[in-house]
């Protein structure tokens, strides 16, 4: 492992500072670019958009709390992206996917703007925070990507935050085991594998942003999605945050097969507190 976190060390610091950083007030151009080039993609794809009324099944299901303490962000702004996530929820609750359809949540969601209501929320920026309209999906996003691990579909589509913003807070699943998404070329794209039709299921209560995955079918077969050798690194006065995302695919009880979903590497943006990590099991080494 030790040998792998070298080479990811030498390619941060080695890579190339993108067109987007060094020239930011051309920044709208390349965007501009990105979405239309991803339009035209899109069109040639079999994107699931039918609803109909609840499948029978619960074959996954997942939830995430809404009201989340974040480092140096207002609470405020909380609310801002419940109300985000709630016009989002009507575009992809009871969404069917068909057999070799694909999900898209932004051929499903659409454009966020101030004129469908969506409202604020923080948006993360080459590693830096800032707000902007209709952010805040990434949440519902990141629901969405963890139950379709639990799944034996394709993830065709799927990119995390390049940073590690915040430090944890109410987290209980693995260390970036999400998906981000942006409007509309930072997608998260799933194909059905299965012989038969799932459905997605979302909605929220005072406290949780909650979601299923539906069929006819009882699910046969599990998994079991965990992280190994999450460690913080240490290197030229810089911390940095590692871990493997693991599948076990399970049935009758038994452990078929165990396989390598993610690997994460990210530059932290927050005082690490040495202290703390060790208080949590964490592993902390230094280059």
């Amino acid at each position: 492992m030790n040998q792998r976190i070298k080479q990811l060390l030498k390619r941060h610091f080695e890579q190339k500072i993108s067109y987007s950083i060094n020239f930011p007030y051309l920044r709208w151009i390349f965007v501009f670019i990105r979405r239309i080039r991803r339009k035209y993609q899109n069109r040639s794809l079999n994107i699931s958009r039918n609803k109909w009324e609840y499948k029978k099944y619960i074959n996954v299901r997942h939830q995430s709390v809404l009201m989340r303490k974040l480092w140096n962000v207002d609470m405020r702004l909380q609310e801002n992206k419940t109300q985000n996530i709630l016009l989002a929820n009507e575009k992809l609750d009871s969404i069917i996917i068909n057999p070799w359809e694909i999900f898209s949540f932004w051929e499903l969601v659409w454009k966020p703007t101030y004129k469908k209501w969506y409202l604020d929320w923080v948006l993360i920026n080459h590693g830096w925070v800032a707000t902007g309209v209709g952010w805040g999906l990434c949440q519902l996003s990141n629901l969405l990507y963890w139950m379709f691990l639990h799944l034996d579909v394709e993830i065709i589509e799927r990119h995390r935050h390049s940073y590690d913003i915040f430090p944890d807070s109410w987290r209980v699943l693995p260390f970036a085991s999400w998906s981000t998404v942006f409007y509309n070329y930072v997608d998260l794209k799933v194909k059905n594998t299965l012989d038969y039709p799932i459905q997605i299921k979302l909605w929220t209560n005072d406290k949780y942003l909650k979601g299923q995955i539906l069929s006819d079918f009882p699910r046969k077969e599990k998994f079991h999605v965990y992280e190994k050798f999450h460690t913080f690194i240490k290197s030229a006065w810089k911390y940095f945050r590692y871990n493997l995302i693991h599948r076990e695919r399970i049935v009758e009880w038994k452990i078929l097969s165990d396989e390598k979903v993610l690997e994460n590497f990210s530059p932290v943006m927050y005082e690490v507190d040495e202290k703390g990590i060790e208080d949590k099991w964490y592993n902390l080494i230094e280059f």
